[in-house]
């Protein structure tokens, strides 16, 4: 006797195994996605370096999302992406992995959508960041050794009076484990606020120095990234460092890649992080931003140029007089690219 396969039913059965399923069903790709779930990465579906993460909830759902591909409320949408099979193929595969059909399954759990999932997350982020920007004072007009320090070491003297969005303070680091988050200690930190195009809040970065004054916090990963604020994804945002001036701006991928541009070029220049986000960045309203130049990195991979340029063809046919442009110079051996930070290192002041 055969039976009609019960999605909702499958979804139950599903939950608490979704690590076990990607193991036997997905590519190893998807594993490594899933022991940082909750944290951004590369995408096991279209690659990258960043954009892609699993939900909080994933463990009970399997569902995830990512800047480019798109969201996947639950792991047979996402599996169904992976392997380009057909939904019902695939809802095969993964029953036959749990055993197969029951007949009698028990009355299924209204599993939240996906506008639900990133409410909660939204809102769970939210506190996050407001109790974080309550250890923090801007450096608004101000100074600070300790950032004074770190930009130098990095080539950087910027004017910092001018950036609104810039904070300092004494931040723990968590690192995350195979059972929960470690406390590793608490750590100065500069922290950026991320802007949509409207000029809203949604998210903040924050770069975590050595407390000695010897620039980046060693041996663990220096630079984190809140999760968005609102229900949404972060495409569209940037940090807002300085305001333009003329009607022009300049746009990069990384903080202090855009720092190194105001530097060199006297340019009032905003960071999109990645490329990811660079490639959907919006051109803010309420600034009579008439022209956008694009300082994109120089990367081996040619993910920086790339990103680069489907910003700059998308600026130009939306009516913005766009001008693309990469640091002068070759790529060192053994390093993967070269940005305009690395031109303000070897750079006079």
């Amino acid at each position: 006797m055969q039976y009609k396969l019960d999605v909702n039913d499958i979804k139950m059965r599903c939950q608490g195994r979704w690590g076990e399923i990607f193991t036997a069903l997905a590519d190893p790709s998807t594993m490594d996605a899933w022991n940082r779930r909750g944290r951004h990465g590369a995408c096991p579906i279209h690659g990258g370096n960043d954009g892609f993460r699993f939900f909080r909830d994933a463990e009970t759902t399997g569902g995830c999302i990512c800047a480019t591909c798109g969201s996947f409320p639950d792991g047979l949408a996402l599996l169904a992406a992976l392997t380009d099979k057909p939904f019902y193929v695939v809802l095969k595969e993964v029953s036959d992995f749990l055993g197969g059909v029951q007949v009698s399954p028990a009355p299924p759990r209204r599993l939240p959508s996906l506008e639900e999932k990133l409410a909660h997350e939204a809102k769970a982020n939210r506190r996050s960041l407001e109790k974080t920007m309550k250890a923090l004072k801007p450096l608004y007009g101000k100074g600070n050794a300790r950032v004074a320090a770190y930009l130098a070491s990095r080539g950087l003297f910027p004017e910092l009076s001018t950036c609104k969005d810039l904070y300092f303070g004494i931040l723990p680091y968590h690192k995350k484990t195979d059972t929960g988050f470690e406390h590793v200690g608490d750590f100065p930190c500069m922290v950026w606020l991320l802007r949509d195009q409207k000029g809203d809040v949604v998210s903040a970065h924050r770069t975590f120095l050595d407390p000695r004054g010897e620039g980046k916090l060693p041996g663990l990963p220096s630079r984190k990234l809140f999760g968005s604020i609102k229900p949404k994804l972060l495409g569209g945002s940037a940090i807002r460092i300085g305001v333009p001036v003329d009607g022009v701006m300049g746009i990069a991928e990384g903080v202090e890649t855009a720092m190194a541009v105001t530097q060199l070029t006297g340019e009032v220049c905003w960071s999109a992080l990645n490329t990811t986000l660079l490639e959907q960045f919006q051109v803010p309203e309420g600034l009579g931003i008439t022209a956008v130049n694009i300082y994109a990195d120089k990367d081996r991979s040619e993910a920086g140029q790339r990103a680069g340029k489907i910003l700059a063809r998308r600026l130009h046919a939306e009516g913005y007089k766009v001008e693309y442009r990469l640091p002068v110079g070759e790529i060192e051996e053994g390093t993967k690219s070269l940005d305009f930070a690395d031109l303000a290192l070897t750079s006079p002041r």
